[in-house]
């Protein structure tokens, strides 16, 4: 059976699959929430080259580019684990209604500031804004 991970590691390393070989990890996607997961890619670019780690680079750059949901199905898994740790970042939201997730990976890269002239809106996790946001995708 294989089965994919829309997580964090604590339930990636959980997983039978080494010791079980009925088990097969699909693909593994952290750092994204929902909203963000489902949304337009945001129209800025950012420096994600400045991430040291590879691993968090594509996590980050799969929640910039949109293509964490693309790998989620192309991996085509029998299950999809859904685990809402990373519902507890904050989110940047544009006015073209774009949204990217404030992991700590995010902010290591040093994105560009705000600018009050772009109104980008950092929406706090669990406000009503956040919620509304993970429901209308």
């Amino acid at each position: 059976m294989k089965i994919s991970i829309l997580g964090s590691c604590v339930t990636r390393d959980a997983f039978p699959g080494k010791s079980d070989p009925t088990f097969e990890l699909g693909q593994y996607i952290a750092r994204s929430s929902l909203a963000s997961l489902c949304s337009a890619a945001p129209p800025q670019i950012f420096p994600t080259h400045t991430i040291t780690s590879s691993f968090q680079r594509r996590m980050v750059e799969f929640d910039l580019t949109k293509q964490g949901v693309t790998r989620l199905i192309q991996s085509d898994p029998d299950a999809l684990i859904y685990d809402p740790i990373d519902e507890r970042f904050h989110l940047w939201a544009w006015p073209d209604k774009s949204i990217a997730t404030l992991s700590v990976e995010f902010h290591s890269m040093k994105p560009p500031a705000r600018s009050s002239r772009l109104r980008i809106p950092e929406i706090e996790e669990a406000s009503p804004k956040f919620r509304w946001l993970e429901h209308r995708n």
